[in-house]
């Protein structure tokens, strides 16, 4: 079956990653203490988030498991007990990821500001 795409999800990253680069680039304009301290929480929230995301998804490994790929010797209780426990381990790790991609947004317009539209204007200002 062929997945729908999450237009709900989507949204709400957008909201929040533009809400997390306003709050950025607010603190920023008011003043350099502010932005020290913004890029430290979010850079806490994000590590925090990442490493969330990796302990409860046990591990970055993309595969698909299905009960024909767990071991032999298991009874059918555990291994629907072991796909009940995946299937609650993958929920709870969407959440990290709903707060790890607004950070990395951030981050990655921050960077794209610095290094590619400042250099762009200042190449058009001289």
């Amino acid at each position: 079956m062929k997945k729908r795409f999450n237009f709900a999800l989507a949204g709400s990253l957008f909201a929040l990653s533009l809400l997390a680069i306003v709050i950025f680039r607010t603190a920023k304009q008011i003043s350099l203490g502010a932005y020290i301290r913004v890029i430290a929480v979010y850079s806490i929230i994000s590590l925090v988030s990442a490493v969330w995301y990796i302990i409860v998804n046990q591990g970055l490994a993309g595969i698909k498991i299905s009960e024909d790929m767990l071991p032999k010797e298991w009874s059918g209780e555990e291994k629907d007990a072991f796909m009940n426990n995946l299937i609650a381990r993958r929920k709870r790790s969407k959440k990290a990821l709903i707060i790890l991609i607004p950070m990395i947004a951030t981050f990655f317009f921050e960077v794209l500001d610095i290094y590619l539209l400042q250099g762009i204007l200042s190449h058009l200002t001289k």
